[in-house]
């Protein structure tokens, strides 16, 4: 069972730094434009 939900929460970590650094990148485009 606790296998199970650190494998959760690994995979949630994963996805949001993912998405975090998608909108990072996304934002600073916006912010300069070039």
């Amino acid at each position: 069972m606790r296998l199970r939900i650190q494998l959760l929460l690994m995979n949630v970590l994963s996805t949001s730094i993912l998405v975090i650094a998608i909108w990072y990148s996304e934002t600073n485009m916006l912010l300069e434009p070039e």
